[in-house]
């Protein structure tokens, strides 16, 4: 074998090795992108489940409470005058804070609203609670000439349902919003005997 045709197969063989080391190295790389996406997307999903991932608030009647009460029980002539404090709670379970707008707790007896107050606007911070005060003047005018009224009056004891529904947005991240409303129902009797209400259901 001549000397040039040796030195041509040495040349050939090293860039045979330079090639296979190049193609080994590219598929390592590409191997640790790949498996470095992998990890990205993995700590994504768990980052968007654990943090981003937002969960209704809870809005609560703790309690309900008479505060003044005069009525009549004469069949002709029924009246009615009742002051009642509620005491609502609001949970926000999320990292973030929520915020919610004005709104309005209502009474009512049957379908009359015999009680309204305004709730102004309002947050609560991430994974705390905000407890309220709401005092009610109920207002009767409406139904007092309903027959059902003066029978239950007479009876010292009847139903009435509170409602309220709070609309706003979970903030995470300072950039993150997510509408969210909430709204309660709430059971009660007023018993006229003990001046007190019982069996709130909510």
């Amino acid at each position: 074998m001549t000397p040039n045709k040796q030195l041509d197969r040495d040349l050939g063989f090293e860039a045979t090795m330079n090639k296979a080391k190049h193609e080994k190295r590219s598929n390592k790389c590409f191997v640790f992108l790949l498996a470095a996406f992998v990890i990205l997307c993995a700590i994504t999903l768990v980052f968007a489940s654990l943090v981003l991932r937002v969960k209704r608030p809870l809005l609560q009647f703790e309690s309900v409470s008479v505060n003044h009460l005069n009525h009549t029980t004469s069949p002709s002539s029924p009246s009615f005058n009742l002051t009642m404090v509620a005491q609502i709670s609001v949970e926000n379970p999320n990292l973030g804070r929520f915020e919610y707008g004005n709104s309005s707790v209502k009474v009512l007896y049957g379908v009359s609203i015999v009680g309204e107050r305004e709730l102004e606007s309002g947050r609560v911070k991430g994974r705390e609670n905000r407890a309220m005060n709401v005092s009610l003047n109920l207002r009767w005018d409406q139904v007092l000439s309903s027959g059902n009224l003066s029978s239950e009056i007479l009876s010292r004891a009847f139903n009435l349902t509170a409602y309220t529904k709070l609309t706003g947005y979970v903030r995470l991240l300072k950039f993150f919003d997510k509408k969210k409303s909430i709204e309660m129902a709430c059971l009660m009797r007023l018993n006229l005997t003990s001046n007190s209400v019982q069996n709130l259901q909510c």
